[in-house]
Formats: structure tokens, sequence, C-alpha cells
């Protein structure tokens, strides 16, 4: 997660924008829990999944864009913190050993 982290604040937020549309929870995290069966077209037919635009978001949150993170998805602002809060308590552990 660091690494993910990392990237996104090191890439310029245009890079993230132009590249191709994905979505990693669409694309492999439901197929991964469903074996392949992935259930998102019933799920979310006619709306947008609940994780739609948190790289983007979470890629301007790293920025300094506030705005357009939210305007994104709002979602990204705890996934952040979480992601944070876990990388430190991974240092405070190792270098604790």
């Amino acid at each position: 997660m660091s690494v993910i982290l990392f990237a996104l604040a090191v890439l310029p937020t245009e890079f993230v924008l132009l590249s191709p549309s994905r979505c990693i929870f669409r694309q492999y995290i439901l197929p991964l829990i469903f074996q392949n069966q992935c259930p998102s077209a019933g799920i979310f037919s006619d709306c947008l999944c609940p994780a739609c635009g948190i790289t983007r978001a979470t890629s301007r949150l790293l920025h300094g864009d506030l705005d357009g993170a939210l305007a994104y998805n709002w979602l990204a602002i705890p996934v952040v913190i979480g992601m944070i809060a876990l990388a430190v308590i991974n240092i405070f552990r190792l270098r604790k050993h």
C-alpha cells in the first residue's frame, strides 16, 4: 500500500487522469472474490460503483487538491487516512523489532 501511495503522490495527477480507464474494483477485486463470476453488472447497473474514482481522488488528495478529490469520490479521504495509518503502524512495528 505504501508503494501505491508513493506512486500516486509522485505521478502527476494528469498522468492518472489520462491513463486507460480500468476500474480495479470491477476488473480485479470482484472477479477475484466471486471466482470470475463478477456480479457488478447487476449490482451497479445504471449507477456508479462505490469505488469509482477513488484512484483519481486519491491522486488529487495527495497533491493537495481536496475539492478535486471530493469531486471524484469522497471515500478517498478515509481510504488515504487508513492507508497512512497502516503504514505508520507497520513502521513502528519494524522499528520495535
